[in-house]
C-alpha cells in the first residue's frame, strides 16, 4: 500500500500523467492510462504505457505495481534529453 508520506506524491496521478517507473529493472518513462484513485482509496496496480525503448526494449502497455513508480514527471521541472531524464534547477 502507498505509505502516508508518498500519498501526496501519487494522489494526483490520472490518465495521461507522465511517470518514471522501475519495473523493467532500470528507470524509464511511462504514461498512466488510468487514474490511481479507486473509490475512497488508491489502486495497488496501475495500467501504464511503458516506454521500454528508453532502455533498449519495446514499448508496451501493461500493469505495474504502484511501488514500481519512482517519480511523477512535472513538465515544468523535468527535461528528457536522449536517454536521460534530468530535473531542472
Amino acid at each position: 500500500m502507498i505509505r502516508e508520506l508518498e500519498k501526496t506524491k501519487f494522489e494526483n496521478i490520472k490518465k495521461g500523467t507522465k511517470l518514471i517507473t522501475i519495473q523493467l529493472g532500470t528507470p524509464c518513462r511511462a504514461i498512466s492510462m488510468e487514474s490511481i484513485k479507486q473509490g475512497r482509496g488508491f489502486k495497488n496496480i496501475l495500467l501504464v504505457d511503458a516506454k521500454g525503448s528508453d532502455v533498449g526494449l519495446s514499448d508496451e502497455c501493461g500493469s505495474i505495481y504502484v511501488e514500481d513508480i519512482a517519480d511523477v514527471i512535472d513538465d515544468a521541472t523535468f527535461d528528457y534529453i536522449g536517454k536521460e531524464i534530468k530535473r531542472r534547477a
